[in-house]
């Protein structure tokens, strides 16, 4: 059993309406306590010290640009993933512009299958296209994109000019 203190950082935690200095005991790693002072017998437990820092729940960016499937050369679902992790993100939106683009069914399983594989504990949300193409023509099976897997549905960087 492992056991790990995270003393003097200022926890904020939105759901549970906390913004005040807590220790954070974690066991085996997952958060079991939130006290304002660690408890005695966690005295021979590792000690992290967050003094003068925010301690808070992952971050998710909502508009994530992935170069994979397709443009693996400028970023692919590991690069971006490892970024996020150093940056306290948890959570990525992935937008649907990738190559080809995600507005089918397959696009989307290998976006979720590839980062189930090297996503490194990020969780990645594909976002499925509005439209085919992203050309604001004919709509996608939506449907159909969300029983894949994809979280939402965007027009990208462009609006959609034909009701």
């Amino acid at each position: 059993m492992s056991r790990l203190v995270i003393t003097g950082g200022t926890v904020i935690d939105p759901a549970a309406r906390i913004r005040e200095p807590r220790d954070i005991l974690v066991e085996d790693g997952y958060i079991i306590g939130l006290p304002k002072k660690a408890p005695t017998d966690w005295s021979d437990a590792q000690r992290i010290d967050a003094t003068g820092r925010w301690v808070l729940p992952g971050l998710i960016c909502l508009r994530t640009t992935i170069g994979e499937p397709g443009e693996e050369w400028k970023e692919d679902i590991r690069t971006v993933s490892n970024a996020a992790a150093s940056g306290g993100f948890t959570t990525l939106c992935a937008t649907p512009n990738t190559h080809p683009i995600n507005d089918v069914r397959a696009v989307t399983e290998q976006i979720l299958g590839r980062s189930h594989v090297v996503g490194g504990g990020i969780r990645i949300l594909p976002v499925g296209a509005a439209t085919r193409g992203l050309k604001g023509t004919q709509l996608t099976e939506m449907a159909d994109l969300k029983a894949a897997g994809c979280t939402a549905i965007s027009s990208g960087e462009q609006a959609i000019p034909n009701a």
